[in-house]
């Protein structure tokens, strides 16, 4: 087996409602998991564990992510971090509600590149949104995001 390569995040890209926010980031973790269901019946044995009648078995459940996005805040009235997330927000609000679309490319846009982006009739809500200031005069940014209906994976 080959020897991972290590690639930095300063490539990453993260498009919100088809917008590039990245320059106001400097940290995007995502986090995609599932849920693990108990699948032992009361006997203990199963079609798929007939052989191991004494032995826990478990299956795959539901699909859930989400994001924690942090970086520096910018209030430019049109285009700064600020009013992007308060367009999502106003989405998510609105009546009916719509889902924001997002895409993450955590090693850039290059050709072949791994991409995770919602599922066709998916997208995300923003949960939270905090803004802080720390004494060396920068404010600070980060927004948590649920991703609703999944998640797909391609390639640029």
């Amino acid at each position: 087996m080959a020897a991972p390569v290590k690639t930095l995040g300063n490539k990453s890209v993260f498009l919100l409602n088809g917008t590039d926010i990245s320059d106001f980031l400097d940290q995007m973790d995502f986090d995609r998991m599932y849920s693990v269901l108990k699948a032992t019946t009361m006997i203990g044995t199963s079609d798929n564990n007939a052989a191991y009648p004494d032995a826990e078995q478990y299956q795959s459940g539901l699909e859930d992510a989400t994001f924690s996005l942090a970086g520096f805040y910018d209030g430019t009235a049109n285009t700064g971090i600020m009013a992007l997330l308060n367009t999502a927000i106003t989405n998510q609000r609105a009546t009916p509600p719509t889902l924001n679309t997002w895409a993450f490319s955590p090693v850039g846009t290059g050709a072949g590149a791994m991409y995770f982006l919602q599922n066709t009739a998916g997208g995300c809500i923003i949960k939270n949104v905090k803004i802080g200031s720390k004494d060396d005069g920068f404010i600070t940014i980060s927004a948590d995001l649920q991703i609703s209906l999944g998640v797909a994976v391609t390639t640029h």
